[in-house]
């Protein structure tokens, strides 16, 4: 082969990678943008449903301390998940 077709060889395969690069990052901002927007409806759904119980309380108090109770859930379930993706022992190393 002559040096032209070398360079023309070479040329061909860094387009077609452009391209495919190209095509791979859109893939990905696609995917990312879907997974934003999903969790991002599941938020704004959550919020409306907290703000419509907010409504309805009759006793301010009653309503922090529901608010309370169920922070200190999920707080327990965390640690609960934590603790059993490490092994049951909290992430401790053994002595």
């Amino acid at each position: 082969m002559n040096d032209i077709t070398q360079e023309l060889e070479a040329t061909q395969d860094n387009v077609r990678r452009f391209w495919h690069t190209q095509d791979r990052l859109l893939d990905n901002m696609e995917k990312f943008a879907h997974e934003w927007f999903e969790r991002r409806h599941v938020g704004s759904h959550a919020a409306q449903e907290a703000a419509q119980r907010m409504c309805k309380v009759q006793n301010p108090v009653d309503a922090q301390l529901g608010g309370s109770r169920h922070g200190v859930q999920k707080m327990k379930d965390a640690t609960e998940l934590c603790e059993s993706d490490a092994g049951g022992d909290g992430g401790r190393q053994p002595t």
